[in-house]
């Protein structure tokens, strides 16, 4: 049996980049989403500290409040409540990350064309990496202004929701977790993930992680000790002196591989192997430990069955603290010296630089900026570096740092890459990734014309959805025959009550009735009777 395990679908939503492409884009020019915290959320973080303050035993000293940059949403209030079967008031005290994750859940299994009947009783597993942290929850804050709310907000607030609302709403049958392991939970929900579908107890699963900061404000009784003066991550250079906070939620799809090319469904990347380990009694509890990361590196490697020598990219942990930078470089130049005494093959980044820290949720963000380079077959450049750590000593071990993006040069065998993430508290976790390489796609459209169809819940959105279908057309990221388009768009998307559909021969007549559709016309696409049936 195979143990390779397809990613077949995937979601992601940071500030400025609502989709995988605006993400693919943001890591692939270098670009960092630090900025100030949104005036909008300030204003209500503010007006809400004066009344905790006021009514506060001990009040706070200080008057002015001030926020820390980073990489955060404009609004983290905005959901869909009727799409996902609440009331307003019922998505009103569900705690945000709930909402977040639960759109991005729902937009990979989307992505991966499973949706709707495809979906409803399938032994699909629901793996959600999130902690509830200290320092004040969602269910908090609405209490302190209305104590009755309590009740109808507990769904909504109880950390396991987050992924047992999404099996209950789409009817899933496969297990349903949530895994804190701090900073390594959401890839370490995927290695679970990875085991459930090796062992039968699913199908397929969807693995998640999600980081909203509700208040990150500036204040000595908040400070946990690794943030960045500035909210900017600075990784493996000289000026770095903490993480920045970031927000966002990312999702994957998988499937074992044999499954998934029997299914028909498109692959990403393939998960070649996992490891989990701990750091034992090290030198501190919250330390990282360089050994024990090696031993990592050593049992994923083993797990995957591959040479280190082939592995290209490491998506590193890299936190940009004094003490975890010198540490995590030391664990790969062990792991890779125990190997080969190659140099400057493989290429670090972190998808931190680029985005923040989305602490339990940033596994799964550099397993997606992973896949994507994989199939973009790109280096991406680490965001932020400018000089070298001095405490680092770059030049001579197996690892470069890439300042701009660039062609993955093709080797003997598939482009491999890694990532890792390490908890708080010890957990470490790491995957290896391999590109996948799918079998020439048959020639010929078949028999045209054919139905093309499209559906939502309002008719703004679906608007939207022309647009972007439009665009994804003109952006060449749709390239296949029209045949394929339709039967994707037909068969792997839930049908909802506002529809549209044409007949269509070719993608330039599918992209002239969605640009019709734009402007307000009726294209001769939708008058067939096979479009108006």
């Amino acid at each position: 049996m195979t143990t390779d395990i397809a990613v077949v679908g995937l979601s992601v939503e940071v500030p400025d980049a609502p989709d995988q492409h605006a993400f693919w884009d943001v890591v692939r020019t270098g670009r960092s989403l630090t900025r100030p915290f949104p005036a909008q959320r300030r204003r209500e973080i503010e007006e809400y500290l004066r009344y905790h303050w006021e009514s506060a035993l001990v009040p706070d000293a200080g008057e002015r409040v001030e926020f820390h940059d980073g990489s955060f949403l404009d609004r983290v209030d905005l959901f869909d409540h009727a799409f996902f079967g609440m009331t307003p008031k019922q998505a009103a005290v569900t705690d945000p990350h709930q909402r977040l994750v639960l759109r991005t859940m729902y937009r990979a299994l989307e992505d991966a064309g499973y949706t709707g009947e495809r979906l409803a009783g399938s032994r699909t597993g629901v793996y959600v990496g999130y902690a509830g942290n200290p320092g004040g929850s969602y269910l908090d804050y609405f209490c302190r202004i209305d104590p009755a709310l309590g009740q109808l907000g507990i769904t909504g607030n109880i950390v396991t929701m987050l992924a047992n609302r999404l099996s209950y709403l789409l009817d899933l049958r496969g297990p349903s977790m949530v895994i804190d392991s701090a900073c390594s939970a959401s890839l370490l929900a995927l290695h679970q993930a990875r085991a459930a579908l090796l062992l039968g107890d699913c199908e397929m699963a969807v693995v998640a992680g999600t980081r909203i900061v509700m208040a990150p404000v500036r204040h000595p009784h908040t400070r946990i000790g690794i943030e960045s003066s500035d909210g900017v991550t600075r990784t493996f250079d000289e000026g770095a002196d903490g993480t920045g906070f970031g927000e966002g939620s990312g999702a994957v799809v998988l499937k074992r591989l044999d499954r998934a090319l029997a299914d028909g469904d498109q692959v990403y990347a393939v998960v070649k192997g996992s490891a989990v380990n701990h750091d034992g009694r090290s030198e501190m509890m919250t330390a990282p430990d360089s050994r024990a990361q090696a031993d990592l590196l050593e049992a994923a490697w083993r797990d995957a069955g591959v040479d280190p020598r082939t592995i290209g990219y490491l998506e590193v942990h890299g936190t940009a603290t004094k003490v975890g930078d010198p540490i995590e470089f030391e664990g790969l130049r062990r792991a890779f010296a125990a190997r080969t005494d190659d140099r400057r093959f493989c290429a670090v980044g972190t998808v931190k630089a680029n985005i923040g820290h989305l602490f339990e949720g940033s596994g799964v963000m550099g397993v997606i900026k992973a896949v994507l380079a994989l199939r973009h077959r790109v280096i991406p450049p680490l965001a932020n570096y400018e000089r070298p750590n001095t405490a680092i000593d770059l030049d001579d071990g197996p690892v470069y740092v890439p300042r701009e993006a660039h062609a993955w040069p093709e080797g003997d065998g598939p482009r491999r890459a890694g990532v890792s993430a390490f908890g708080l508290g010890g957990t470490n976790a790491h995957v290896v990734l391999e590109e996948f390489t799918a079998a020439p796609a048959r020639s010929g459209e078949g028999r045209p014309p054919y139905l093309f169809t499209l559906s939502a819940q309002s008719p703004a959105s679906l608007g939207r959805l022309v647009t972007r279908y439009r665009e994804a057309i003109d952006a060449g990221r749709i390239d296949g025959n029209v045949r394929d388009v339709c039967w994707t768009s037909n068969v792997s998307r839930a049908g909802h009550r506002h529809r549209l559909a044409y007949t269509v021969t070719d993608l330039a007549g599918l992209r002239a009735a969605l640009a019709a559709t734009e402007a307000g016309e009726v294209p001769d696409a939708a008058g067939t009777d096979a479009a108006r049936a």
